[in-house]
């Protein structure tokens, strides 16, 4: 039972948003000025699949987007990009908690049972200097940048299981995770008619850095410009991330595939 219910901590990254700004005033402005935008958004994965792992106690997932949502209490991200010229500097941020639990009775006279709590929480926030290395304008008037950006991102994990026995004695399980890591990212977008944008944008960290494997993402997204500081944006992600480390209590492990809509709404100034 113990092993079933790990894999609600498996869900950690249901609703994160790696790097899902596409960008219109700030990133495909021409000009050598200044520019500014925030965005806030939400990913929705119609498909979580991969391995959970808690005190050596692994467990599959397969959820989909009903699923994760009945388990869902908070989630938050957004992404500030500021431009000059040809250079940019990054600052990208996400928070998410979940938590379930369950009870289970055992059979025979006594009915003695375990209460089972899941909770889990990530946060990680990113740093990077970003370089456009191409810009220029189409033959039918459209804008088209190509950038890159690297620097450092900060994250926090927490697996967390919690089983209360019939006489209120508790055992812990997991715990939390903190490291430091780099990050690369590349983007491709360009205006299209009728105040709409599209935008092809590729993250990846880790690299074995902090028993962080790699996490990665590919998203194409679209942009449709509301008013002058205000666009709606939406698109589609590929989202994988492999991290694994041994704590006291045994393996803690995350090695997770989800792909799904996003949407998200931006503002320039």
């Amino acid at each position: 039972m113990l092993n079933s219910r790990c894999q609600l901590c498996g869900i950690a990254l249901a609703f994160l948003i790696p790097s899902a700004a596409i960008g219109d005033t700030a990133v495909l402005s021409n000009s050598d000025g200044t520019a500014s935008e925030f965005t806030l958004y939400l990913f929705a994965p119609v498909s979580t699949t991969g391995t959970s792992t808690v005190a050596g106690q692994s467990a599959d997932i397969d959820m989909n987007l009903s699923e994760a949502l009945d388990v869902l209490d908070f989630t938050i991200s957004g992404r500030y990009e500021r431009w000059k010229g040809d250079w940019g500097l990054i600052i990208d941020g996400n928070h998410l908690s979940i938590s379930d639990e369950a009870a289970v009775t055992f059979p025979g006279p006594i009915g003695a049972g375990l209460d089972i709590d899941v909770e889990t929480e990530q946060n990680w926030l990113s740093l990077m200097g970003a370089y456009r290395f191409g810009r220029g304008v189409t033959e039918a008037g459209n804008n088209y940048i190509f950038d890159v950006s690297a620097g450092v991102r900060y994250t926090h994990l927490r697996q967390e299981v919690t089983i209360t026995g019939p006489r209120s004695n508790t055992i812990d399980l997991g715990g939390t995770e903190t490291w430091f890591e780099p990050v690369i990212g590349a983007r491709a977008a360009m205006t299209l008619a009728d105040g709409w944008t599209t935008a092809l944008i590729l993250d990846a960290s880790g690299f074995g850095v902090e028993d962080n494997d790699l996490a990665f993402s590919a998203s194409w997204a679209f942009s449709k410009r509301i008013n002058d500081n205000t666009a709606f944006r939406f698109g589609y992600r590929y989202y994988s991330i492999d991290f694994e480390t041994n704590r006291s209590d045994g393996l803690f492990a995350y090695d997770v595939v989800q792909h799904g809509p996003f949407i998200g709404l931006g503002f320039n100034f």
